[in-house]
């Protein structure tokens, strides 16, 4: 099959990094003599319209230029439709490019998009929205909601920090009931992660045995612990270390229905919404039955 390429440029992303690639991919992509096109979003959102629209022009491969929400709105638009998946990182966190070891350097990432070879990957759902990386409730959604208006002045890392500084004095644990597969959880959380791929947050560590190939969630979970010891734990995030802590719970599942009375905070790949539970019995977190074919 000759490939295609359309990328879809964040012109935002990475505080301007991604605008200011689109010459040189043009270089790159005129130099290969490779038919290609690339497209900007305007406004959030609109990498998913981009995307479909891509493909229904002919273009198979589907590149995403940015951050981990650009990815997240491309994968929207892709996963039910035949197309190739790529990425060329230039967002602030860039947190699954780091799962899948793709290259921050662009001519590595394009050599390899030009020359690498497709595989698949697993993708999943939570309230009926898909998500590659990373979803979450509890303390990191409120985290994320604040880090997403403090990155147009900070690094994905730096306004992950300030953030959860701010989340330690104003957050209360939440009562939930969790069941995934043959566990049920019952009790108050800090936090509960479901990740398809290792990092979040600007590189934490956060699932450090996830394998984005292996048709299972991984899942942590912090109870509820003291803030202080909590201001402890995070840290030891970004090097996979968490895990040592007593508060910290670890499990696999492929589906999840998590239980309460109580509005939250959904993080879905970096992006924000909520659940409330007077419109819906349970929230449903799964992995997805369609594969993924992504360049890595």
């Amino acid at each position: 099959m000759k490939l295609s390429y359309c990328f879809i440029v964040n012109p935002v992303a990475g505080k301007g990094k991604a605008a200011k690639l689109i010459p040189l991919i043009q270089k790159q992509m005129e130099e290969k003599n490779l038919k290609f096109k690339i497209k900007k979003t305007s406004y959030n959102g609109e990498g998913k319209a981009l995307a479909v629209e891509a493909l229904e022009e002919g273009y198979n491969v589907i590149v995403a230029v940015g951050g981990d929400g650009t990815i997240n709105e491309i994968i929207s638009g892709v996963y039910s439709l035949e197309g190739i998946i790529a990425i060329i990182p230039a967002g602030t966190g860039n947190d699954f490019a780091r799962s899948l070891n793709i290259s921050t350097d662009f001519y590595n990432a394009i050599s390899n998009i030009i020359n690498g070879t497709a595989t698949e990957i697993d993708a999943g759902f939570i309230d009926n929205k898909v998500f590659i990386n990373v979803a979450s409730i509890g303390l990191d959604a409120h985290i994320a909601a604040e880090a997403n208006k403090l990155k147009r002045y900070f690094t994905g890392t730096k306004a992950y920090i300030i953030s959860l500084l701010k989340g330690l004095i104003t957050y209360h644990s939440i009562k939930v009931k969790i069941v995934m597969d043959n566990t049920t959880i019952d009790k108050r959380i800090m936090l509960a992660a479901f990740c398809n791929g290792a990092y979040y947050g600007g590189g934490m560590n956060i699932a450090p045995t996830a394998d984005p190939t292996d048709n299972l969630l991984d899942i942590c979970i912090v109870e509820d612990m003291p803030k202080l010891k909590l201001l402890w734990l995070f840290p030891t995030i970004f090097k996979g270390q968490h895990t040592v802590f007593k508060e910290v719970k670890a499990y696999r599942a492929k589906k999840l229905l998590i239980y309460s009375d109580k509005e939250m905070i959904i993080n879905t790949d970096g992006e924000v919404s909520t659940y409330n539970p007077k419109n819906q019995e349970a929230l449903t977190v799964k992995i997805a039955t369609h594969r993924l074919k992504i360049i890595k």
